[in-house]
């Protein structure tokens, strides 16, 4: 046996990151489902219909939407000039419109309960029909509202079933129609080498102070609250090379992020708002998850397990899962699961053999290749160096303490690494860890050559 002295030293120091059980959030679950298997490349669009199937706008001229009940795959028939679903939107009753390339209209089942494509066109003015893709739908009560670069069309439904029928109001650009949001009941139009324009009276009105959003394009405008009892209205802005800004009905403010290189290296394409949280679609980077105040909390990308960084569409589910239309296929993510992953992204590059919260909240995992400390301002795990790395097999709580068996024995008492016992010619291998309970004066340790006790 082995007996050695385990004195505990009074260390004063202060505890930079603090975590509470059940604060921690690693990876999302992801499945993968490959081009091949519904048929097409890249998916533009995803949106869900009442009845819980899920419905993907994809290039290409066999069929532009393809439906997915959980096991089959089914492609919807469309027009061969129909090469592709940019955008989809459902309104108050369900039904789900759609964007396409010359052509719109929505989803319906037809009398074998299969799902069809009606058209809308026929009821545009002919001279009103030459365009190229529909960008953006948005539908408001019995308004359903389609934006092409060459023009923005306002479809009005009257009547119902057969006697259904649709006026049709347009509007021209004077450059480029972009991409169109519709919030707190306002429609909003952004146009390139103009600016951003607001619906008033039945007429496009640029904003005030808008026209530097002219020089690029706004891609994303979603509602925007930091506290959640202010009462004052705000909107979230991202455009694609320039980063965020405010607007408050008013004014435009640059919003200052804790990455905003992540914003403007590349291209900012969607972004979702869920739970509060701010989810990005930037080309070539991933999925950036952004809180109100500007922290990048994660980006979920290839190293996450996504078969690529370009996602052209994120979208939730009504159970909470996200679904991404990428370049090459579809991902869908268990966003909301209580269960998520740490892998080598967030620092977590060899098997864990065993974990432990320290008393002051702090969560240490014993890994293949020595101790690794839970930094929760970077939500990674990170190298306690001053652990040598060896196997950690123990860790176990001493009062307000932390005790460390690897290749010697340690004692993590507030924040600080002491050195009990240092392994000479691995003479001190610590695989267990017991404290007596009739005296708990004495630790045990199992070593590579039997027993160790410690005394206090």
């Amino acid at each position: 046996f082995i007996k050695g002295t385990l004195t505990l030293f009074f260390v004063f120091s202060a505890v930079v990151s603090m975590s509470q059980p059940g604060t921690e959030k690693g990876l999302p679950f992801i499945t993968n489902y490959s081009a091949g298997e519904f048929g097409s490349r890249g998916t533009w669009s995803v949106i869900q219909g009442n009845d819980g199937r899920m419905y993907f706008g994809n290039s290409t001229n066999k069929g532009n939407i393809v439906e997915y009940d959980g096991v089959n795959w089914n492609k919807i028939a469309a027009p061969y000039s129909s090469a592709v679903a940019r955008c989809f939107a459902k309104d108050n009753k369900g039904r789900i419109y759609f964007g396409g390339s010359g052509d719109f209209g929505y989803l319906e089942k037809d009398d074998l309960g299969e799902t069809v494509e009606h058209s809308l066109l026929p009821f545009v003015p002919k001279d009103k029909r030459e365009f190229f893709d529909v960008w953006s739908v948005n539908t408001e009560g019995n308004e359903v509202y389609f934006l092409s670069r060459e023009r923005l069309f306002r479809l009005t439904k009257t009547g119902e079933g057969k006697n259904e029928t649709w006026k049709v109001k347009t509007w021209e650009p004077q450059t480029h129609f972009m991409y169109s949001f519709y919030e707190d009941n306002n429609l909003y139009v952004h146009e390139q080498n103009v600016g951003l324009l607001k619906m008033e009276n039945d007429s496009l009105v640029l904003i005030p102070g808008s026209e530097f959003l002219g020089k690029d394009r706004v891609q994303v405008m979603l509602p925007y609250q930091e506290n959640a009892g202010s009462s004052n209205q705000k909107y979230l802005l991202a455009t694609f090379t320039h980063g965020l800004f405010l607007f408050d009905g008013k004014n435009f403010t640059p919003f200052k992020t804790s990455d905003d290189k992540v914003f403007t290296s590349n291209m900012v394409y969607k972004a979702l708002l869920v739970n509060g949280k701010y989810l990005f679609s930037v080309l070539g980077t991933g999925l950036v998850i952004m809180d109100p105040s500007g922290k990048v909390e994660q980006i979920i990308n290839r190293e996450a397990g996504l078969k690529s960084n370009i996602i052209y569409a994120p979208y939730i589910d009504s159970r909470g899962q996200l679904w991404l239309g990428l370049d090459v296929g579809i991902a869908r993510l268990d966003y909301n699961s209580p269960f998520s992953l740490y892998n080598s992204q967030n620092g977590v590059g060899a098997a864990v053999l065993s974990m432990m919260r320290a008393p002051d909240g702090n969560l240490y995992a014993g890994t293949q290749n020595g101790l690794l400390h839970y930094n929760v301002s970077a939500n990674r795990f990170e190298q306690v160096n001053e652990i040598p790395k060896n196997q950690v097999f123990a860790l176990l709580v001493d009062g307000k303490n932390l005790l460390v068996g690897a290749g010697g024995l340690f004692l993590i008492k507030d924040g600080s690494i002491i050195t009990v016992q240092p392994s000479v010619s691995n003479n001190l291998n610590v695989s267990s860890l017991v404290i007596s309970n009739k005296y708990p004066n004495l630790l045990y340790t199992g070593t590579s050559f039997g027993i160790a006790i410690f005394e206090r």
